[in-house]
């Protein structure tokens, strides 16, 4: 499995390595750090060319630090790890993240996030949505909380993910999600529990009008045949898999899933996409990205292909 953790030198992004570093245990992971020094914000500024490469050269020195410092990191874990200090000439942080990743055939990138944008967090804030937006490969991605920007911990180890859940709608993007489910739940103890939230017909939105008997029926059983089947294919990889279906048709998608993650208490979230518009057409509706925004636990997105 190759692993590539992008870094900053933040708190938030150490969050990232630190979920690396706990995944790649006990598999044949190997992880790649890398450090993109930001040219491009540079170039946007009205500083004289000297200055530009003093300014550069000092961020070239403090990747070279924050490289060396995961590095000895990942090495007393005794995994096998490479770190990669990239200057591109042109493209944002995120273009190169995604160069990278392709050149390397990640399995899997690893970010930390915060959800906001800041010179002192290049990577991490809404360059982490600009790589899962266009990433065809699984993107994890951990959120800070209060206590772990001040380098704190939550002391919850996540050398397996136990309890994953992962929302489908019998889209490509769900069945994508639980393919990716798949493959990293194949520990001792580990539960996937599938969900399927019954949304509004998207007709009937905003508009009070009920919903009719036969439309109903049918929505609830295509619901229970997605399940069926999502849970089939698991059983065939001997995954032991809950399903939970919620039926309340007037909630959005987003609000099921948030509401389920604070029920059930997994230690992973998966959740899949359309691709070409990102995470703003995460499975089970447009207003999913809230999901992902405000969960508290580290959360996979992949793209459906």
């Amino acid at each position: 499995m190759q692993i590539l953790v992008p870094l900053d030198g933040s708190a938030t992004a150490t969050l990232g390595l630190r979920e690396a570093i706990q995944l790649a245990r006990g598999r044949q992971a190997r992880i790649h750090l890398l450090h993109v020094v930001d040219r491009l914000s540079l170039a946007q500024g009205l500083h004289p060319a000297l200055i530009i490469r003093d300014i550069i050269k000092g961020m070239e020195c403090h990747g070279r630090n924050v490289l060396e410092a995961a590095r000895a990191t990942v090495e007393k874990e005794h995994l096998a790890v490479q770190a990669t200090l990239k200057r591109p000439a042109r493209g944002s942080v995120a273009d190169e993240i995604l160069r990278q990743a392709r050149r390397l055939k990640a399995d899997l990138v690893v970010m930390g996030t915060h959800g906001w944008r800041g010179a002192n967090s290049v990577v991490m804030g809404s360059t982490a949505q600009d790589v899962i937006r266009t990433a065809e490969f699984p993107v994890l991605l951990v959120k800070a909380r209060a206590g772990d920007e001040a380098g704190g911990h939550s002391g919850r180890s996540r050398e397996a993910y136990r309890r994953i859940l992962v929302p489908i709608d019998g889209s490509p993007a769900g069945e994508a999600g639980v393919r990716a489910a798949i493959r990293f739940s194949r520990r001792p103890g580990s539960t996937i529990r599938l969900l399927y939230v019954l949304e509004p017909h998207p007709v009937l939105q905003g508009m009070e009008v009920a919903i009719t008997k036969t439309l109903l029926r049918n929505k609830v059983e295509f619901g229970a045949k997605i399940l069926k089947k999502a849970k089939a294919l698991l059983q065939r990889y001997e995954i032991p898999v809950e399903i939970a279906f919620n039926k309340l048709v007037q909630q959005p998608a987003a609000d099921g899933i948030s509401a389920e993650v604070r029920k059930w208490k997994p230690d992973l979230l998966v959740m899949g996409t359309h691709g070409r518009s990102g995470i703003s057409r995460a499975v089970l509706g447009s207003d999913a990205e809230s999901v992902v925004r405000a969960c508290t636990i580290p959360v996979i997105v992949v793209c459906a292909r």
